[in-house]
């Protein structure tokens, strides 16, 4: 799963200054990033089972350090834009044994065996969407007054 913030089309024109301009939106971005990154992890939007999935999100920065954002292992995407009849096929799926003939699980503290199971999907959480909406205004700041930094002072 990845969320990305990008400015590119706002320093494509100043080619020249763009090096400037990166160096001066570095940090902002940088931080911006970090913050959405933390609020993602920080999301109580699901129970972690091992912890790698939280522990996988992680700040970015693109090339040329013009665009940054966060991302996060691939079990991510499913939990961010759900499964089964809450994704994007829009129906229940069916779980199989991948070795022996059955599965088994405790539900209420008793062991189930069963030769397969219907599975109806996983609710989408849009917790990297929610982390980033938080933080895309610090993002556009940053653009904005590297900017106007390069206009005021060039």
């Amino acid at each position: 799963m990845l969320v990305v913030i990008d400015c590119t089309s706002a320093i494509r024109r100043m080619s020249l200054r763009a090096r400037r301009m990166r160096d001066v939106a570095h940090r902002p971005l940088e931080q911006a990033a970090a913050d959405g990154a933390r609020t993602a992890a920080a999301t109580t939007a699901w129970k972690d089972q091992t912890g790698r999935t939280r522990a996988s999100i992680q700040p970015f920065q693109g090339p040329g350090l013009s665009k940054a954002g966060f991302k996060a292992r691939r079990a991510a995407a499913f939990l961010e834009a759900g499964t089964g009849r809450y994704g994007q096929r829009g129906r229940d799926y069916i779980i199989t044994p991948k070795n022996g003939k059955y599965l088994h699980f405790r539900v209420a503290g008793h062991w189930v065996f069963a030769s397969h199971v219907v599975h109806p999907g996983i609710k989408p959480t849009h917790f990297m969407q929610n982390a980033g909406e938080q933080v895309r205004p610090r993002f556009v700041a940053a653009c904005v007054r590297a900017v106007q930094q390069l206009v005021a002072h060039p």
